[in-house]
């Protein structure tokens, strides 16, 4: 389904739903006010509900940012891992060199053209796995002798722990971190807002059911919102491989 008919279903089945409801509403309201009473407890219970939910809101709004937010962090320290790596590489004399330059390359490669695709139905790539393991143990085979080669061996080396480390930090964050009870509370927590703020509903004036439809589609965009921050790398706001393909640019322009 295209992205642009999910956010038109996504945002224009609840507005039309209470559309409807406020529509019926109008038609069920005798001409006569039903009391002062009874909209001020309404009016209550309306307040402290839509002021709980936004406070629980705000808090997943908060962690789902933050979520993606380390997401791309952990991206680019991966690239930039990489990239030094590389680099640093360059100083290590011997057959080795263009093993691990190798090695570098085909991993960042296949984070691309493999894992990223595989990430967005929550999958890694075994290949990728493969690759880091084998990067690994050819830095760590090797014999830096003395001297500047030994500093070298120890930068690269640390570079790769920086690789499998931030790797592990990005396939942790692709899961997302909202669980489904907390959905759970997210929408019954929406249905009970707009629910209350149909029940004040007695003036039947446009501008009020205008305001209620306004007002359940800005809920509908922020549960989206946090359904599609809750993914950092599916949907229409995943992170892109952006940081790696410069990485694999910059290889091409400086081969070992």
């Amino acid at each position: 389904m295209p992205p642009y008919l999910i956010i038109s279903l996504i945002v224009g089945v609840p507005m039309v739903v209470t559309a409807w409801a406020t529509h019926k509403t109008r038609r069920s309201v005798p001409a006569v006010a039903r009391g002062q009473q009874g909209r001020e407890s309404v009016g209550v219970l309306l307040g402290m509900v839509a002021v709980l939910y936004g406070v629980f809101l705000a808090f997943v709004v908060v962690a789902v940012w933050d979520n993606q937010t380390q997401a791309r962090n952990n991206t680019y320290a991966e690239a930039n891992a990489v990239a030094r790596l590389y680099f640093t590489n360059r100083n290590i004399p011997g057959p080795q060199r263009e093993q691990i330059a190798r090695s570098a390359q085909s991993y960042a490669r296949t984070l691309v053209d493999d894992e990223w695709p595989k990430m967005s139905g929550g999958h890694d790539s075994a290949k990728a796995w493969d690759l880091l393991v084998k990067l690994r143990e050819q830095v760590q085979a090797y014999d830096a002798g003395s001297g500047g080669q030994q500093n070298a061996a120890q930068l690269i080396l640390t570079d790769v722990e920086q690789i499998a480390d931030s790797r592990r930090l990005r396939l942790d964050s692709m899961s997302g971190i909202v669980p489904p009870v907390l959905w759970l509370v997210l929408i019954l927590g929406g249905v009970l807002t707009v629910g209350f703020s149909l029940a004040l509903e007695h003036s039947g004036t446009r501008t009020h059911s205008g305001m209620l439809v306004a007002i359940t589609a800005l809920l509908a965009i922020l549960l989206w919102m946090i359904w599609a921050l809750d993914a950092p790398f599916h949907g229409l706001l995943k992170l892109g491989p952006g940081p790696l393909q410069a990485v694999l640019h910059r290889f091409e322009i400086y081969p070992v």
